[in-house]
């Protein structure tokens, strides 16, 4: 199963897209800052990028 690192700081986006990438078959996990991204994901994993 794939993983995938969802950053966003409203809860109701995180949510949305957590539940469509589940249902996608993607192991989701979530965070609402970049602070969380970087305590729960290894350096060797870690992307970035921003829509603006």
């Amino acid at each position: 199963m794939k993983r995938i690192l969802v950053v966003d700081d409203e809860p109701n986006i995180v949510e949305l897209l957590r539940l469509y990438l589940e249902k996608e078959g993607f192991a989701v996990v979530a965070a609402r800052n970049g602070t969380r991204r970087s305590r729960s994901t290894p350096a060797t994993t870690r992307t970035s990028s921003s829509w603006t």
